[in-house]
């Protein structure tokens, strides 16, 4: 499977965390990863077959060619698409918007994606398939990039968003560390508004309640930071994102991913790509000031887990 990854246009930086791509020429050897639950939302592009969710009942979802997945706050499985009965060839590109920014590219209510996967038209109208066409007939990974760009852009142009207080209780509540994270309530108490305030605002925006999102945002750096290679041991780890203890954490995860830590550590490449950690897809995460203006790319062949060494799906 090859992987692509760039950051943005600088202008979009604030909204927008990568692109993403996954590719392949044939149906993908071994099983594609488990998509954790997280608050951010993706646009989801296919110029090949689209590919199939499998939710932890088993229900399996065909997803359209140009989709918009909003916060997830269950984990599902990734299945290659189906062309009749055999898997396709691999090939989407991904948007991943910061917490609660999406809003701000359409009209949509946010929490009318929360656990939701909906055609992009409802948000984009004619734009998502004006974009897909475009994708489709562009090859050249650095040329779509600039695709992407200048159609965000147009977007945003036409939305002129402002900073807000929400944009303050998402920073707050993300990357204040424990001793501790601080609680709903000291936000509110920072930004001067009830708590009842401040879940309507993080609902109609972000799509998940205050609390919520702050659980997820500290399971999700929990578990990058428990990924790195050679980073804080394992046991003290979950203690400085205030979990009570190690136990504490596995429980979450449990309850959150619905799978044992091991079986992440043996996915090191997918989760460098798809979640920012230091590894083989991070050295691109910055704009290349070469006095050309030019970004960088890069693209990493991985390899994803053998179905047959857990099971594989039904």
């Amino acid at each position: 499977m090859l992987v692509r990854h760039t950051v943005p246009h600088p202008s979009l930086l604030p909204f927008i965390e990568t692109y993403w791509c996954w590719e392949s020429e044939a149906e993908p050897a071994g099983r594609l990863p488990r998509i954790l639950p997280s608050a951010e939302s993706e646009v989801l592009l296919h110029y090949r077959t689209p590919l199939r969710t499998m939710s932890l009942d088993g229900t399996v979802l065909k997803l359209p060619h140009a989709a918009v997945a909003g916060p997830q706050t269950r984990p599902c499985d990734l299945l290659p698409g189906l062309e009749g009965n055999q898997p396709g060839p691999v090939g989407i590109i991904g948007i991943r918007f910061r917490p609660g920014a999406f809003r701000l590219f359409c009209r949509l209510p946010a929490d009318g994606l929360t656990d939701a996967i909906l055609p992009l038209e409802e948000a984009w109208g004619t734009v998502s398939r004006e974009l897909l066409h475009r994708l489709q007939e562009t090859p050249d990974w650095q040329r779509r990039t600039r695709l992407l760009d200048d159609a965000l852009l147009k977007l945003l142009e036409s939305r002129q968003p402002a900073r807000t207080p929400v944009d303050h209780a998402l920073s707050m509540l993300r990357s204040v560390q424990p001793d501790g994270r601080p609680a709903v309530r000291a936000v509110c108490d920072a930004l001067a508004v009830s708590e009842r305030q401040l879940e309507r605002w993080f609902l109609g925006r972000v799509g998940l309640p205050p609390k919520r999102y702050a659980r997820l945002a500290r399971f999700q750096l929990t578990l990058i930071r428990l990924l790195e290679p050679g980073g804080t041991p394992s046991g003290l780890l979950p203690l400085e994102y205030g979990y009570y203890d190690q136990a504490h954490f596995l429980r979450e995860l449990r309850s959150l991913a619905g799978a044992p830590l091991a079986s992440f550590r043996e996915q090191p490449d997918f989760l460098s790509f798809f979640y920012n950690t230091p590894g083989a897809s991070s050295r691109n995460l910055e704009w290349n000031q070469n006095g050309e203006g030019e970004r960088c790319h890069e693209a990493v062949e991985v390899q994803w887990l053998d179905a047959a060494r857990d099971g594989g799906h039904p």
